[in-house]
């Protein structure tokens, strides 16, 4: 089935009934493997489990997410139960998720896929000014399996790798002092330029204006 984003086979969860959207808890470095959490039937996240060829996968440090998340090519098939377990599927009061992984057969199989994504498919800042910056996700790897004796021994195998850039804009707010504001809307004089000297004594004269005009100035 098409995954979306980080093409993680938790966002399946989705479409299960009583289940919050697949989510990261964390920043994207910290979470294992991109792993996603989510809430069934309003239990707490910590009580999903999950199951990668029979062994329980969990994050000791982080028990809301599963410790190792297997790569999309290399998930044969995905079984969320939300109540009523089988025995076999205890250790679990939110959901139990088994996730079978693939084997190697009699003949030789592969796969090789790429995943790209880019700043050219996300909207634009309103506010921020100029282009948008570059932002690039890659999502690399391929499969290989086969039979090491035929009928009784196979291998098989896989790598992906995950690669992103992200860019960023800043956008801020700059307020304008009384001073600012008042030399912008002041009119340009089209008069030549006073010597130093006067100018000297209009800026004392508007400071002694200034000064007269002080509320703390006493009148007599």
């Amino acid at each position: 089935m098409p995954l979306p984003n980080y093409r993680n086979y938790q966002s399946l969860i989705n479409l299960v009934p009583g289940a919050t959207p697949g989510r990261f808890q964390n920043s994207v470095g910290s979470s294992p493997g991109r792993s996603l959490s989510t809430n069934v039937n309003g239990v707490n996240r910590n009580n999903n489990i999950t199951k990668v060829d029979g062994a329980a996968s969990i994050f000791i440090w982080l028990p809301h997410h599963a410790q190792y998340i297997s790569p999309a090519e290399t998930v044969e098939t995905v079984n969320i139960s939300t109540n009523n377990f089988d025995a076999e599927q205890g250790m679990a009061g939110g959901a139990a998720i088994t996730v079978q992984t693939k084997s190697g057969t009699n003949e030789f199989h592969g796969s090789a896929f790429a995943f790209h994504d880019n700043q050219r498919l996300r909207a634009k800042n309103f506010f921020a000014p100029g282009d948008k910056p570059r932002s690039t996700k890659n999502i690399d790897g391929f499969t290989v399996g086969g039979p090491i004796k035929k009928n009784k021994l196979f291998y098989f195998g896989g790598y992906e790798g995950y690669h992103e850039r992200l860019g960023y804009q800043q956008t801020s707010l700059t307020v304008a002092t009384a001073d600012q504001r008042a030399a912008t809307s002041a009119p340009t004089s089209t008069r030549p330029a006073a010597s130093a000297g006067s100018t000297i004594r209009r800026r004392a004269t508007r400071r002694a204006r200034t000064a007269r005009l002080s509320p703390t100035t006493s009148f007599r």
